[in-house]
C-alpha cells in the first residue's frame, strides 16, 4: 500500500512525540545514565560507558580508534569486542557528543526509529491502515520488554531492536538482488548494533523469506528459481561484507574466547520460566529483567480479533510464530530448545533463550494492528461479528478474572493492577464499539491512547536516571583510596568491591572484570591465581555465583600473591580479611580491606632463562620458577628458549610511553634475554626493538615477551594492529560503497 509523504511526515512526528513521552525525563536530562529501577548493575555503566569515553578521548586526543581496553581483566582486546560498539556507525556519536549526552540521544533515536520501522512495515508491507499500523509500533516500540533491557544497561539490544522491523519489511520487498542486497545491509547494521539482535533479525528474515518463496518455487519454469537464488546471493553477499568490520575480529576472539563450546546447560541459561507467561497478561514484578514478558489487554485483545479480519491466514501464521518463539522462549523447560541448539548454527552462543520472547512481541505487535484494522471488516459481517464478540468478552473475562486472583494475592503493585485494569477496560470496550460501528475515528483513537498509556506505565517501572556522581558511588571511598598510593599497579578483588565504572573513573586497572568475552587462557590463569573451582562459563572474574552475595562468596579463597603478582597485582581490595601468604594488611577503607602484595612483580622486567613447553604443562612449570630470572614461553618460540650471561638484578626497564593500542619502553640489560611485560598476549601485538621488527612471544602461559639479543640500551616498542579488524573494515566499507553507488546510479526498478 503507497503511503503519501504528508503521512510518512504525521506518523514520524507522532512516534517522535510519544518517544518523547515515553522517555521523559531523559529528554531534558541527558547528562544521566540509564540504570535499573531496582539494583544498580547495569551493563551501560559497567561496560558501555567506560568504553565509548575510551574511544571518545582516543579518537579526540591521539586520532586513533581504541583496539585495547587496559581496565579489566588485565588488558583485554575490544577490536572484535561486541560491546565496543565502534563498529557501528551511529555510535561515532561518541566523539562528538560526552557519552552520557550521545547515549541520552542515541537511545531516543533508536526507539522513534524502531516504532517507525515497525509503522512501515505494517503500513506499506502489511497494507494495514495508519491507525492500526500505529498501534503495531506502539506495542512494539514503548512497552515493558524494551524498558527492562534499557534499565538493565543493554543499549546495544535496544539499538538492534530498531532494525527488527526494517529487516522484516526489507525482506517482504525483496525480489530482485538489488532488494536482497538492501535486505543484506540491513541484517548487516542490525548485527553491528547487537550480534543478538542481528541473529534474530535474520531468522525473521529467512522466515519470511521462506513464506514468500513458497508459492514462487512451485510455479513451472526456472525464472523464479533464477530470481530467488539472486535474491538470497545478494542477501548473503550484502550480510558478509556489510558486517565484516567485527564479524572478522569476533571470529578470532571466539577462536580464544570462553564463549566457544558452552555446554547446553550454560546455552540455556536464563530461560523464561512457564509461570512467567502470566506475566503477558499481568503487570508481576519478575525476578530479572530477561523475564519481562508483559503486554496487556490493549495488546492481547485486538490480537486475538485479527483472527477474524480479512487477513486470516497470515493472523494464524503469526499466532504459530507466537506460539513458537514462546516455546523457544522457554528454553530448557521444553525440548524445543534443545533441539533448536542442534538446528540452528551459532545459537549456542547466544545464551538467554528468554530473548526469544523479542520475536514473539514483534508478532503480537503485527497482530495488534492486524486486530484494530479488523474490526471494520467484522462489522460488515455478520457471520464473524458474533464469534468475534465471544473471544473479545472471553478475552476481557479471563484477563480481568487473572488479574483480580493475582491483586487478591498481592502478586506486584496496586497502581499497576489500577492501570492494568483501566487502560484494559477502555482499550476492549472500545474495540467492542468499533466492532459495532460507533464512533470509529473517536474509539480507535481511544485504544491508542489506553495502549500507549499502559505500555509507558509499564515500562517506567525498569528503569531510572542517576547522576554520574551516584553511578560511581559503590566503592568510591576505596577507589580514590587506591588511587592516591603512589606504588600502585593493578588492583584484585574478589568481592566485587571496586565496581568496574568507579575503578575507570579513577583510573585504576583491575585483575578482574565483567565482560561476556573473556579470553580462555586468562580464565584458567585465574582460577589459579584467585584459589577458587572454575565452574564454567560466567560473565565475570572471579566467577560469582547467582545464589550467594558477592561480598563474602570467595571469602574462603587464598588468592596467590605470587601469581597475581605476576599481573603486576600490587594491592587487594576485599570486603572480608584475607590470611593468605605474601598479602600484607594496608587498612580499611569504607569497609574494604586493603592489602598489599609483597611479592608483585613491575610492569616489565628481563629474564636470561626462557624454558619452551606447551600450555598443559606451562602453568605447572610456574610454581617451579623463579619469576624474576626465569620465563616460560610457548612451544612455538622454542628456537628463542636459551640460558644466556647477565645479571638481573642491574636490568633496568622504564615504561616509557601508553596508550590503548601502543607502549614503548626503555631497556637497559646486562646480556642477552627477554623483555617481559606484565600485559595479556593476544595475536595482532607487533615489537620492535631499536626500531627492527621481533616477535612477540607468549611468556608465563599468558604474557608477552620479546626477544633482547644484545646487552645495552634499548627502545622496545609494542603496537597492537588488529589484521582482522582492519581487512573486514576495507570489506564493510567497500559493500556500503557499492550500494550507494548501485542506489544512486542504477535507476529505479
Amino acid at each position: 500500500m503507497r503511503t503519501t509523504r504528508r503521512e510518512w511526515v504525521w506518523a514520524a512526528l507522532l512516534i517522535g512525540g510519544m518517544t518523547l513521552a515515553s522517555l521523559w525525563p531523559l529528554p531534558i536530562h541527558a547528562d544521566r545514565l540509564i540504570m535499573p529501577a531496582r539494583g544498580e548493575f547495569s551493563d551501560l555503566a559497567i561496560s558501555h560507558w567506560p568504553m565509548q569515553a575510551l574511544f571518545r578521548e582516543s579518537a579526540l586526543e591521539r586520532g586513533e580508534w581504541p583496539f585495547w581496553m587496559a581496565t579489566y581483566f588485565s588488558g583485554q582486546p575490544l577490536a572484535g569486542n561486541p560491546l565496543a560498539g565502534f563498529h557501528y556507525p551511529p555510535n561515532w556519536l561518541h566523539v562528538a557528543l560526552r557519552p552520557e549526552v550521545a547515549f541520552a540521544v542515541l537511545v531516543c533515536l533508536h526507539v522513534w526509529f524502531g516504532g517507525l520501522g515497525m509503522f512501515a512495515l505494517m503500513r506499506r508491507g502489511a497494507g494495514l491502515s495508519a491507525e492500526g499500523a500505529l498501534l503495531s509500533a506502539v506495542v512494539f516500540s514503548f512497552g515493558a520488554r524494551l524498558a527492562a533491557h534499557l534499565g538493565a544497561g543493554h543499549v546495544s539490544i535496544a539499538y538492534g531492536w530498531a532494525w527488527l522491523p526494517w529487516a522484516a519489511w526489507a525482506a517482504l520487498a525483496a525480489r530482485s538482488w538489488r532488494d536482497g542486497w538492501r535486505l543484506g545491509l540491513a541484517l548487516a547494521l542490525a548485527f553491528l548494533a547487537d550480534v543478538r539482535m542481528g541473529y534474530y533479525a535474520a531468522l525473521t528474515a529467512a522466515v519470511i523469506g521462506l513464506a514468500r518463496a513458497r508459492k514462487g518455487l512451485l510455479r513451472r519454469g526456472r525464472a523464479p528459481w533464477r530470481q530467488w537464488g539472486a535474491t538470497v546471493t545478494a542477501t548473503a553477499l550484502g550480510f558478509a561484507g556489510g558486517s565484516a568490520v567485527l564479524a572478522l575480529p569476533l571470529a578470532e576472539l571466539l577462536g580464544q574466547a570462553t564463549r566457544v563450546g558452552l555446554s547446553p546447560q550454560e546455552a540455556m541459561a536464563l530461560s523464561l520460566p512457564p509461570a512467567a507467561l502470566l506475566g503477558t497478561a499481568l503487570p508481576l514484578e519478575p525476578a530479572t529483567h530477561e523475564w519481562a514478558t508483559y503486554l496487556g489487554a490493549t495488546a492481547i485483545a485486538p490480537a486475538v480479533l485479527a483472527i477474524w479480519g480479512p487477513r486470516r491466514k497470515m493472523a494464524c501464521a503469526l499466532w504459530g510464530c507466537t506460539i513458537l518463539a514462546a516455546a523457544l522462549a522457554l528454553g530448557a523447560h521444553t525440548p524445543q530448545y534443545g533441539l533448536a541448539l542442534h538446528v540452528l548454527p551459532g545459537l549456542g552462543l547466544l545464551r538467554v533463550p528468554s530473548r526469544f520472547w523479542i520475536l514473539a512481541l514483534g508478532c503480537v505487535s503485527a497482530l495488534a494492528g492486524m486486530g484494530l484494522d479488523a474490526t471494520a471488516a467484522i462489522r460488515r459481517d455478520p457471520q464473524a461479528k458474533r464469534p468475534a464478540s465471544l473471544a473479545l468478552g472471553a478475552t476481557l473475562a479471563a484477563l480481568g478474572a487473572l488479574g483480580g486472583f493475582a491483586a487478591a494475592a498481592g502478586l506486584g503493585e496496586v497502581s499497576a493492577y489500577l492501570r492494568f485494569g483501566i487502560a484494559g477496560a477502555v482499550g476492549v470496550v472500545s474495540l467492542a464499539l468499533a466492532m459495532r460501528g460507533r464512533a470509529a475515528r473517536i474509539v480507535v483513537a481511544l485504544v491508542l491512547c489506553a495502549a500507549f498509556a499502559d505500555a509507558t506505565g509499564a515500562a517506567r517501572a525498569w528503569w531510572r536516571l542517576a547522576t554520574v556522581d551516584e553511578v560511581i558511588a559503590p566503592g568510591r571511598d576505596a577507589a580514590a583510596y587506591l588511587a592516591s598510593l603512589p606504588d600502585r599497579g593493578r588492583i584484585y578483588s574478589p568481592s566485587y568491591s571496586v565496581p568496574q565504572q568507579t575503578a575507570w573513573r579513577y583510573e585504576l586497572e583491575t585483575a578482574d572484570g565483567v565482560d561476556p568475552t573473556q579470553l580462555r587462557r586468562y580464565r584458567d590463569f585465574m582460577a589459579l591465581a584467585g584459589g577458587y573451582a572454575d565452574t564454567g562459563y560466567t560473565v565475570t572474574i572471579p566467577p560469582f555465583p547467582p545464589d550467594a552475595p558477592m561480598e563474602t562468596a570467595f571469602a574462603d579463597s587464598q588468592p596467590s600473591a605470587r601469581l597475581l603478582g605476576l599481573l603486576n597485582v600490587t594491592h587487594l581490595a576485599v570486603a572480608f580479611p584475607v590470611q593468605a601468604d605474601g598479602w600484607e594488611f594496608v587498612g580499611r577503607v569504607a569497609g574494604v580491606y586493603v592489602y598489599r602484595n609483597a611479592q608483585a612483580m613491575p610492569r616489565a622486567w628481563l629474564v636470561h632463562e626462557t624454558q619452551a613447553c606447551g600450555d598443559a604443562e606451562a602453568l605447572g612449570r610456574l610454581a617451579q620458577l623463579d619469576l624474576a630470572r626465569q620465563a616460560v614461553i610457548g612451544a612455538e618460540w622454542a628456537g628463542f628458549a636459551a640460558i644466556a650471561g647477565g645479571n638481573a638484578d642491574d636490568d633496568r626497564v622504564r615504561v616509557v610511553a601508553r596508550s590503548p593500542n601502543s607502549m614503548e619502553l626503555d631497556v637497559q640489560t646486562t646480556g642477552p634475554g627477554a623483555l617481559v611485560v606484565s600485559e595479556i598476549w593476544y595475536p595482532g601485538w607487533r615489537a620492535w626493538v631499536d626500531g627492527r621488527p621481533a616477535p612477540v612471544m607468549r611468556a608465563d602461559f599468558l604474557l608477552r615477551a620479546v626477544p633482547i639479543d644484545e646487552a645495552g640500551a634499548h627502545r622496545v616498542r609494542l603496537a597492537y594492529a588488529p589484521i582482522w579488524f582492519y581487512a573486514g573494515a576495507a570489506v564493510s566499507a567497500l559493500t556500503f560503497l557499492a550500494y550507494g553507488v548501485a542506489a544512486a546510479f542504477g535507476g529505479k526498478r
